[in-house]
């Protein structure tokens, strides 16, 4: 599907390879930039670090990659999790039916006819920065510090939701660290040194 939509958008202009990430079947040094959104976290653990050597071996000299993965753990969790609870209980009347454990068609959902989901290994900043940190000169920088259910739960209109997105927005602009090591998904940016410059 994905393959479909990119195909659409850039017709001649692109290549269009299926592939494990994991086994990327491209020379060293092929790429200028590499950009992996929510692809990595579907890769069990042990997986992980020889992916981001892998990527990172297939950088030209000078160039950069950039991830976006989720942590499973994070300092924020307890505070999203408290507003996200509080806001359920403020819209339960309102929102009586959704939360009353009955499928689209109105039969109560169960372990049988719920939909499977994908395969999902999230890990946390302490991890990334042992097993693959330790090893390649990454940075740790914000995406975006909540979840979607975040966004569809406490962002409201009715409780000046675009006032506290901008302000959330900018707290994470002024600390894209703090937020990117302690928050939902962070964004890892990858850069390979020159071949005639030392490594950072």
């Amino acid at each position: 599907m994905a393959l479909r939509q990119a195909r659409a958008r850039l017709g001649a202009r692109g290549l269009y390879v299926v592939a494990d990430i994991a086994n990327l079947p491209f020379k060293p040094e092929a790429f200028d930039g590499i950009v992996s959104l929510h692809t990595i976290h579907h890769l069990p653990a042990d997986e992980k670090p020889g992916c981001y050597l892998g990527l990172y071996d297939r950088l030209t000299p000078g160039g950069s990659m950039v991830t976006v993965d989720g942590w499973s753990e994070h300092k924020l969790s307890k505070v999203w999790t408290l507003l996200i609870r509080l806001a359920e209980r403020l819209r339960h009347k309102q929102h009586v039916s959704s939360r009353s454990g009955q499928a689209e068609n109105g039969q109560p959902t169960s372990p049988e006819n719920k939909p499977a989901g994908t395969y999902v290994v999230k890990n946390n900043a302490a991890w990334f920065k042992t097993a693959v940190g330790s090893q390649l000169p990454a940075r740790i920088l914000t995406w975006r510090s909540v979840s979607v259910h975040f966004l569809r739960t406490v962002i409201q209109p009715e409780w000046g939701g675009k006032f506290w997105l901008k302000a959330l927005y900018r707290l994470e602009e002024w600390f894209p660290r703090y937020f990117g090591e302690n928050g939902q998904y962070p964004l890892i940016v990858i850069s390979k040194p020159q071949k005639d410059a030392p490594a950072k």
